[in-house]
């Protein structure tokens, strides 16, 4: 079944902040920047800013399931929120997304988004000269094809699978990187 992303999600609203956020270690409000968002796709929980909580950030807290896609810059990478923190919210150049079908799961449509050919669908309907944006209004008329919930358990877990093995060559790499840089100096010294 294929239908577009704005049939099988509503669109959240986003905070933006006016000023640098007024970190708070023991913070209850975790907000979630382009910095927290690793190469993959996958929230680096441990760097994100924590700011004391305030009544009117309420409508924003996100809640497990929900979809970032990082529209602005030059990675646009999609994410999902998977742990259960009470009051997550983003900065403004997210477009945060709810499921509102219950036949997708949050982890396909991250995989769909992440996916090259659609980044290179999406990389066509780019805007802005400066810095370069994806309006949420496009990324809800992307297509999406909507195979049956085992076949999306599948394909979000070969995604897994390939996060992992991508991370384990990136490490690899600088292991030998860094090997082949202390012979070298050993030689030379």
């Amino acid at each position: 079944m294929k239908v577009k992303i704005a049939d099988i999600v509503d669109f959240l609203p986003s905070f933006s902040f006016r000023a640098r956020l007024p970190a708070c270690e023991n913070g209850a409000v975790k907000i979630i920047q382009m910095k927290n968002i690793k190469q993959n796709g996958e929230i680096d929980w441990n760097r994100v800013v924590r700011v004391p909580s305030e009544s009117h950030y309420e409508k924003y807290f996100l809640q497990t399931g929900d979809v970032l896609f990082l529209g602005r810059g030059e990675r646009n990478v999609a994410s999902v929120i998977g742990n259960d923190f009470p009051m997550v919210m983003t900065a403004s150049y997210f477009t945060a997304m709810r499921l509102v079908d219950k036949h997708v799961l949050p982890e396909y449509l991250v995989f769909f988004l992440n996916h090259s050919k659609v980044q290179m669908k999406l990389y066509r309907k780019v805007s802005g000269t400066t810095v370069s944006m994806i309006p949420a209004n496009e990324l809800a008329q992307l297509s999406i094809n909507i195979p049956p919930l085992k076949i999306q358990h599948q394909i979000a877990e070969i995604g897994k699978l390939q996060c992992v093995a991508e991370g384990l060559e990136s490490k690899i790499q600088e292991k030998r990187r860094i090997l082949i840089e202390r012979k070298i100096y050993e030689i030379i010294k």
